[in-house]
């Protein structure tokens, strides 16, 4: 079911990149074009959620192609602590999980979420529901990170949820019987979503979210193709997403996750970016809530072609895969339509450096939850851009530059954030003189394989 790349992934290439994560860095020359078959890693999103609902079974789950970042590693690492037994295959790509029907046991220290807000936020909306005490912490970045608007709905629901100063990490979560709420969030975040619904289904009555902005629906998808309508409805139209209660446990399921289509923006960018290139990415994710960053390209004139292929809906649970072929072409900067910054939001620095090198004055707004990132993303993103020599402009809520830039090259310091380098490498590549990245070992958070991956693919002089 998923495909195997035929890049050798070895000899000289990989020796550079085992000294360059070895020292934390990586020095990248200027690349012609990128061609070839890229196989990415399992989706990350998916591979949380896999984990969770697992867990929510009453059997034995199997799950294929699981994304081996850190941030899945840190869910999976949680619910081994709340008593879950999670069997890795030795290459950590696929999972077998024993189903506990949603009913945990209290961990005997604080939780480690380690980077993964996406694995804190989803377990908070479980941990809700759970009749004891839990301290939910992680690494110094996650600890910056602003939580009160998962806690917020969750003590509606009936569960005593208490933040640390400024309503951030440690969240300590003293469950219990839970209610069902109607919610309106005020900020669009897939994560707050998948907490309410998660946390729904162990409420009494019904639990109803009323979406203002469509964001990414790998929860509520998931959820009715293993526990069905009457567990949770979708309505697209009004975009309100209805948990009934006592929908628990699951039925246990086999699940194969898709390529993971945040890590395929950064090759199908610089396929876009250099002449003559052509790359084709099978079995990747086609969610039209993850895919917003390719739409957008597609409407400044890159040649992206996306087709879907119907007949593996059945083992992803209906989640669209499909094949993405791509080839360069002249770009031109367009507005960028507001409703589509929530669903490409981890894509924005990326655009950045896209738009930078492509016609026309651009501008991105509407983008503030950027600074609750890792870093603070629009001044980490204005920052490498400037270091290779770029024209940016930092706004309130975002960026923008001039268009038709050429970058010259330089030194990057990736600040700990995964997308901050995988961004720099992008631009890197379409540098007129080499790029020095600095702290590059932070890619493992959710494409482990990056460098190794692009540079099977990028061909130079």
């Amino acid at each position: 079911m998923v495909p195997t790349s035929g890049n050798p992934g070895c000899g000289t290439i990989g020796i550079i990149i085992r000294d360059a994560v070895m020292a934390d860095n990586i020095d990248l020359k200027p690349a012609t074009r990128l061609r070839g078959l890229c196989v990415l890693p399992g989706d990350k999103s998916l591979s949380h959620r896999a984990i969770i609902l697992g867990a929510l079974s009453e059997g034995r789950c199997r799950i294929e192609n699981l994304s081996t970042g850190e941030d899945v590693k840190s869910t999976i690492r949680v619910f081994r602590a709340l008593g879950v037994h999670i069997t890795l295959a030795p290459d950590g790509e696929s999972a077998t999980v024993e189903g506990r029907e949603g009913r945990f046991d209290k961990p005997d220290a604080p939780l480690d979420f380690g980077n993964s807000a996406t694995s804190m936020t989803l377990a908070a909306g479980i941990l809700a529901a759970q009749p004891f005490e839990t301290v939910l912490s992680g690494d110094e970045s996650l600890l910056k990170r602003p939580m009160e608007y998962i806690a917020e709905p969750l003590r509606k629901m009936g569960a005593d949820v208490t933040t640390s100063e400024g309503g951030r990490p440690p969240i300590t979560i003293r469950g219990g019987k839970l209610t069902g709420i109607t919610h309106k969030p005020e900020v669009p975040s897939a994560q707050t979503k998948s907490a309410i619904i998660l946390a729904g289904l162990y409420a009494t009555g019904a639990t109803v979210i009323h979406e203002l902005k469509k964001t990414r629906d790998h929860t509520e998808r998931l959820l009715g193709n293993i526990a069905g309508r009457e567990a949770v409805w979708v309505d697209r139209i009004d975009q309100t997403v209805t948990v009934r209660g006592d929908g628990l446990p699951l039925k246990p399921f086999d699940l194969v996750i898709p390529g993971d289509p945040s890590s395929g923006a950064y090759p199908i960018a610089l396929a876009c970016l250099l002449k003559e290139s052509s790359l084709t990415l099978p079995f990747i994710g086609i969610n039209p809530g993850r895919i917003a960053f390719m739409r957008h390209l597609q409407a400044m004139g890159a040649r992206v072609i996306i087709t879907p292929d119907p007949h593996t809906s059945q083992a992803t649970h209906g989640e669209p895969v499909g094949e993405i072929m791509v080839h360069s072409a002249g770009l031109k900067n367009v507005p960028i339509d507001p409703l589509r910054i929530p669903a490409m939001i981890d894509e924005l620095p990326l655009l950045s450096v896209v738009a930078c090198l492509s016609e026309n004055p651009w501008e991105i707004r509407g983008a503030g939850r950027l600074r609750e990132k890792e870093t603070d993303r629009i001044k980490t993103t204005v920052e490498m851009l400037k270091a290779i020599g770029a024209e940016v402009e930092e706004l309130e809520d975002g960026l923008s530059g001039p268009g038709g830039q050429k970058f010259t090259g330089g030194e990057v310091q990736g600040r700990g954030d995964h997308r901050i380098v995988m961004s720099a490498a992008i631009a890197g590549w379409c540098a007129k003189d080499s790029t020095r990245i600095h702290g590059v070992d932070c890619v493992k958070i959710s494409y482990p394989g990056f460098f190794e991956t692009m540079l099977d693919l990028v061909e130079h002089h």
